[in-house]
């Protein structure tokens, strides 16, 4: 099986200092978003260096005010505060990109080791084999990368991806690895990428259909730095409408029904100023009429006295 996905480049060339700089926060952005969704293995010292250390320190009667401002983890789902649990979290997401079923011998091994028993030398030996299959093959894809400065000299780099899930990986055409240039990386506004979408072959046939087994969930991540260039804050968004996508029939069902819902309201609107129009009308005539009935006539054959 091959691995679709659009590398993350290490390192980028850059002109001048200023260029230096913005391609190094958006180089940070771009290693750290792979480090969490993409391929690359989370070493020791990875948060260190991109990471601002803990800086609240809170004590039974003292508060570090020194610094209010400890690096944080946030999605949906989850809220971290510690380096250590943003070290857990990520080494997580390292194993959840590639779920196989193992071999009945292999269950048996890992529950034997699981609760520290002896696991015999022909269990050993059946461990080091392959899985049977890959259940979940999980990558993503770079779409933008965006850096911003504030007047404090603090910058955010707004990162914008594809997670990718697929399921039955070994059931579909070869992806082959679309390629990035690092020209594209550096760009505030860079060109979206694409890659090829994985297909289903029907039996005897030439030709495939794109397959229901592949789920997009478009992410924004966004990174807060401060004056050291050091991660302070971390957060993950999730459209409400691209994660009721990923369920079967609700994408055309959202397609129809906020077309609808669209149209609806331009009518609605429509019939309100209507009904406001005629209203106006019938109070203007209506003030007209009650204007003319108490006008007083002028009668011009009267005597003066």
């Amino acid at each position: 099986m091959v691995h679709s996905s659009i590398p993350f480049t290490a390192s980028i060339p850059s002109s001048n200092h200023n260029n230096s700089s913005l391609s190094l926060l958006q180089t940070t952005s771009l290693e750290v978003c792979n480090f969490v969704y993409g391929d690359t293995n989370l070493s020791s010292d990875s948060l260190t260096r991109y990471y601002e250390p803990n800086a609240v320190n809170i004590e039974p009667n003292f508060i570090n005010t020194d610094a209010l401002c400890p690096c944080s983890y946030e999605n949906p789902l989850i809220t971290a505060t510690t380096r250590s649990v943003i070290t857990d979290i990520f080494q997580l997401s390292q194993h959840l990109r590639q779920i196989d079923v193992k071999t009945p011998a292999q269950t048996l091994a890992m529950f034997l080791t699981l609760f520290c028993l002896h696991t015999p030398r022909f269990l050993r030996k059946k461990t080091q084999r392959d899985p049977m299959f890959t259940a979940i093959q999980v990558w993503t894809e770079l779409d933008d990368v965006s850096e911003s400065e504030s007047f404090d000299g603090h910058r955010k780099c707004i990162v914008e991806h594809t997670l990718n899930v697929l399921l039955l990986p070994s059931l579909h055409a070869d992806l082959g690895r679309p390629y990035a240039s690092s020209d594209s990386l550096i760009s505030a506004t860079s060109q979206f990428h694409t890659s090829s979408i994985p297909t289903l072959r029907i039996p005897g046939t030439g030709a495939s259909i794109p397959s229901p087994l592949h789920l997009r969930l478009r992410v924004i991540t966004r990174l807060m730095f401060n004056e050291q260039g050091k991660i302070t804050r971390h957060r993950d968004f999730w459209d409400v409408k691209d994660l009721l996508g990923l369920v079967p029939g609700v994408s055309l069902a959202q397609w129809i029904g906020t077309r609808l819902a669209g149209t609806g309201l331009s009518y609605l609107l429509r019939c309100w100023q209507t009904a406001s129009s005629r209203q106006q009308e019938e109070d203007d005539s209506h003030t007209q009429s009650s204007a003319s009935d108490y006008a007083a006539p002028v009668d011009t054959d009267a005597e003066p006295v």
